[in-house]
């Protein structure tokens, strides 16, 4: 059975693949990240990205996961796959460098995968429903938004008092320095990439550059003809 908003990271016992999807996307859960990767099989993950258009193995650019994820193995529960080495799974054939972070993309990507995601619009996929079910049904600790707070600011300046009809944000989704912002307002929908917004060394700068950001982007992104 799905796993809805009750279930709790530590109750982990005997869930299903499913349900750790939920987990890992809902509730940010980093053990589930990590088991269903093994479940999964990175150099299998990336094959899809590359199947989606999302990365060029030729070019070595794109969305993708690079570097080995930071769950020790030690903190998975018993009998949960690990994902192979990454060197292994990044190996002969496979493509793409080995790095310091888990995942790799560029801006552009990252829109991509995230918009083709809220709007199930993947090319040649089939049954990415589920996925964006898990992307607006998760836990309050996971729902911090500077840019659509930043948005909100902006919209109230202009005078302009509607709310939007669907939003979704993802902070830290390259390492805790960026956040995606999905968002409708009637007939106005647009998916905004905001990088570098919480540098390990002054992570209180977070809020107000996601503010500040989204605040100056929104009167641009409103004048456009839709």
């Amino acid at each position: 059975m799905l796993a809805h908003d009750t279930i709790e990271p530590n109750d982990l016992s005997a869930i299903t693949f499913r349900d750790r999807l939920h987990l890992t996307i809902g509730h940010s859960d980093n053990r589930a990240a990590r088991a269903s990767q093994g479940q999964l099989g990175i150099a299998y993950i990336n094959a899809v990205l590359q199947q989606l258009g999302l990365y060029s193995p030729q070019q070595d650019t794109g969305f993708r996961v690079a570097g080995p994820y930071s769950v020790k193995e030690s903190d998975l529960p018993k009998g949960w796959r690990q994902p192979v080495a990454i060197k292994r799974a990044l190996g002969k054939g496979a493509g793409g460098r080995v790095t310091d972070i888990p995942y790799c993309a560029t801006a552009r990507t990252l829109a991509m995968l995230m918009t083709s995601m809220m709007r199930n619009t993947f090319p040649g996929a089939e049954g990415p429903n589920g996925l964006r079910d898990f992307l607006l049904k998760r836990s309050g600790f996971s729902y911090r938004s500077f840019a659509l707070e930043g948005v909100q600011l902006a919209r109230q300046g202009m005078g302009l008092s509607d709310v939007p009809t669907v939003a979704y944000s993802k902070l830290g989704i390259l390492w805790a320095n960026e956040e995606f912002l999905y968002v409708e307002f009637g007939p106005v929908r647009f998916g905004l990439v905001m990088l570098g917004l919480l540098p390990k060394s002054k992570k209180w700068h977070g809020g107000a550059r996601g503010w500040d950001l989204a605040s100056n982007l929104y009167p641009l992104i409103h004048g456009l003809p839709w």
